[in-house]
């Protein structure tokens, strides 16, 4: 896999900004400059996060003037004590979360530039929390970058020096750093002076807040023979300043133009001061920077050869008596083309609900999705080449098929046909599943496969995708996108769903007690057998005959094939057999979701196993499904997962590996919604679909249908070690359909199906 290319130009660009002296905003105008520059039909907004106020910024001098030792503690406990950086960027983030959401919700963007830390603590938090999807750009407006400036969730650090590189990569262990120019807008960049005046020149700026000892500085350039060209807002000091050879003004509106005509720069360490001088290419020095980044910013400057640090007033009028640093000859690229390969390549954290799947899989147990897909079409076609086709030319546009994990983080990617198709000589359809499902898939890596064999006239598809990319109607929606010929999606009608995935707290509540109350599932119901080997069972019905039984006892699809299930299962000496089934959140109110991801809750029904009358066994399992979901199960387990999701990725596997087994419920089954249109591959008519569900550590049957045209495809995956072949689920699954809904819902296809595919070898 290779990182996925910017697609598109971006057409809004939000940059933020923060009103603490004026270095961000100077910084926030270049990048704004160079976005309009580079994309002209771009929209890009500046928007300052701390909401223009002066407290920020008055709060800041006031502590640097009357209490440097203070702002210098600060600056070091960020630097070496982790619980200080930690608390700090927590409390950052939080505090200025909503105003960087509102911003993001306004402006929607597709591209975010901040150049304020307050802006990159405030990002990472929502970033953590998937509520920022467009990829995130931090410019530094300083030359040192401190632990605020730094996060390695967001996108791309932009750094001048690969000092400052050093430096972000030691703060933010795996963030992704670059180099470019200094963020200097064009009105504000000089041209060096050549001559036009007598003697030395030296421009003496102590930032926009006017911090250090302005009159000792200047005094110091007068001492080495040089004028002073110098600003400062007070009138007080300003009169302090009047005398020969001292050019000073109130403000400078045009710094271009003063930095033309000066020999060097002077300046006590302010990130835009600094930039401006090597920006014009005019020698700088730093003299008595303020505490904290302002020294830092001088130490990184001289390491890196770009100017002069003098600790004191004397080592200042020491060094422009003699030969001035070097001037800066800038080489780096430029900001817009330096942040030009994110565009399109938005990172975004792992879910709880995804991690779930992640951190439950096991060597023996892995958490695979499979699929197979039966075309009516056969050796006609070149399946790998036409497999291969649809990956290069489709999955890149589909965000499931389209990411990998880093961490716990989603990282876009360019799926590469070589790791997708997997060359394949079996023949036999059964022989295709075992070898497609038992390789491995992982997230991290080559999260999905496939492979065609045909049989005749027909030809068998098989899809492998890893759980923690999606849950079974995002799987589905994403390979009937990549492979029909009409590249559809899944219609947004007859599915049901768990309600709002944003629960009110009483409903969540509530259903987090209605889960507790569960407890345990009691000892397994199943005879177990001798020797583990997973293997795969498929079998086809008549979708009509199913729908025609469920509308004849005034019920659902989902009840009547949960009926078939616990049919099968009776008889085996436990009156219940405790089932998780997963109700999708994919609805809000109307709305469908075709996100990638889980946007399933599941809810724990006993099914009914007891001696019954099939009608009197579908009357108990409605009744028992809709106690479950008026229960508010499915709201619990989605409050749960959005707590779980705020704590530590450790804490995470550890609830995963505790409740994702057998303790808690004996089975998995799913019924999920599919396509009756016709759909197509390479012409031929999709005539089947059936689904394979993945097993949890201990539960050794998983039971999944999903409806295509006019089909409803059964897959069955069984664990011999747990369940014993002996059972033979299958055969009991065949007659306790045919007692419920009659001979005519089995298919005369049925044989063909999924027979067993083989032992697993994971």
């Amino acid at each position: 896999m290779t990182a996925r290319p910017h697609a598109n130009d971006p057409t809004r660009v939000l940059v933020l900004t923060g009103s603490v002296g004026a270095g961000h905003d100077a910084a926030a105008a270049a990048v704004a400059e160079r976005v309009a520059a580079r994309w002209p039909d771009a929209s890009a907004p500046v928007v300052d996060v701390l909401g223009g106020s002066a407290t920020s910024e008055r709060i800041y001098a006031a502590c640097v003037r009357t209490l440097p030792w203070l702002y210098a503690l600060h600056h070091w406990l960020l630097g070496h004590v982790p619980v200080f950086r930690a608390g700090t960027r927590a409390v950052l983030g939080r505090l200025h979360a909503r105003a960087v959401a509102a911003a993001l919700r306004d402006h929607a963007p597709d591209l975010v530039v901040t150049t304020v830390p307050e802006g990159v603590q405030a990002l990472a938090h929502l970033r953590r929390r998937g509520r920022v999807a467009a990829p995130v750009v931090v410019v530094l407006a300083d030359p040192a970058p401190h632990p605020l400036w730094c996060d390695a969730d967001l996108d791309l650090h932009l750094v001048t020096t690969p000092e400052a590189a050093r430096r972000v990569a030691r703060h933010a262990p795996g963030a992704r750093v670059g180099l470019a120019e200094v963020p200097v807008a064009a009105a504000r960049r000089g041209v060096p002076a050549v001559g036009g005046h007598a003697g030395r020149r030296v421009f003496v700026t102590t930032g926009s807040l006017g911090f250090g000892d302005l009159p000792a500085i200047v005094a110091a350039v007068r001492a080495a023979g040089a004028e002073v060209v110098t600003a400062h807002a007070d009138p007080t000091v300003r009169g302090r300043l009047a005398g020969p050879g001292v050019e000073v003004h109130a403000w400078i509106d045009d710094p271009a133009a003063v930095l033309g005509a000066v020999d060097a720069v002077v300046t006590t360490g302010g990130g835009a001061s600094c930039f401006e001088a090597l920006a014009a290419g005019v020698p700088l020095l730093v003299v008595d920077p303020v505490p904290g980044h302002g020294r830092a910013n001088a130490l990184v400057l001289a390491r890196a050869g770009l100017a002069r640090y003098c600790r004191t007033t004397a080592e200042l009028t020491t060094a422009l008596r003699g030969d001035l640093p070097a001037a800066h000859v800038g080489t780096a690229p430029d900001l817009a083309a330096a942040i030009a390969p994110v565009v399109g390549t938005a990172r975004a954290p792992l879910r709880a609900e995804d991690a779930l799947f992640l951190d439950a899989a096991t060597g023996t147990v892995p958490q695979v999705l499979g699929a197979r897909i039966v075309v009516a079409a056969g050796p006609e076609v070149d399946w790998p080449a036409l497999l291969a086709g649809r990956v290069r030319d489709r999955a890149a546009g589909l965000d499931l098929l389209a990411r990998r994990l880093v961490g716990r983080t989603w990282v876009p990617v360019v799926p590469d046909p070589a790791d997708h198709v997997v060359p394949t000589r079996a023949t036999d359809p059964d022989d295709l599943a075992t070898e497609v499902l038992t390789a491995p898939v992982d997230p991290r890596g080559v999260g999905w496969r496939l492979a065609a064999a045909t049989t005749g006239g027909e030809t068998t598809i098989v899809a492998a995708v890893h759980h923690a990319l999606g849950d079974g109607l995002a799987v589905t929606d994403a390979l009937v996108r990549l492979l029909t010929d009409e590249s559809a999606a899944l219609p947004t009608s007859a599915r049901t769903g768990a309600g709002d995935p944003h629960p009110p707290a009483v409903g969540s509540l509530r259903g987090v007690v209605a889960l507790a109350s569960r407890g345990f599932a009691g000892s397994r119901p199943f005879p177990a057998g001798n020797a583990r080997g997973v293997h795969h069972v498929g079998r086809v019905w008549d979708a009509a005959t199913i729908r025609r039984t469920a509308r004849a006892h005034g019920t659902s699809t989902t009840v009547v094939v949960l009926t078939v299930l616990a049919e099968a299962l009776s008889g085996t000496g436990a009156p219940t057999i405790r089932a998780m089934v997963p109700l999708t959140t994919r609805l809000r109110g109307a709305a469908w979701s075709a996100a990638a991801g889980n946007r399933t809750a599941a809810v724990a029904i006993d099914l009914p196993t007891a001696p019954l009358s099939p009608a009197d066994r579908l009357a108990r399992v409605a009744s028992t499904l809709e106690a479950a979901r008026r229960s508010g199960q499915a709201d619990g387990a989605v409050a749960v997962l959005a707590v779980l999701g705020r704590l530590p990725a450790g804490v995470q596997h550890a609830f995963a590996r505790l409740t994702y087994r057998s303790a808690f419920f004996h089975l998995l089954t799913s019924v999920m919604p599919g396509v009756r249109r016709p759909l197509h591959v390479a012409g031929g008519r999709i005539r089947q679909v059936v689904p394979i569900l993945p097993l949890a550590p201990g539960v050794g049957l998983a039971f999944g249908a999903i409806a295509w045209a006019d089909t409803l495809g059964v897959g069955i995956t069984l664990d011999d070690a747990v369940v014993d072949p002996a059972l033979d689920v299958p055969a009991r699954v065949g007659a306790a359909l045919a007692r419920l809904c009659g001979p005519a819902a089995r298919r005369g296809t049925e044989d063909r199906g999924l027979a067993p595919t083989g032992r697993s070898a994971r």
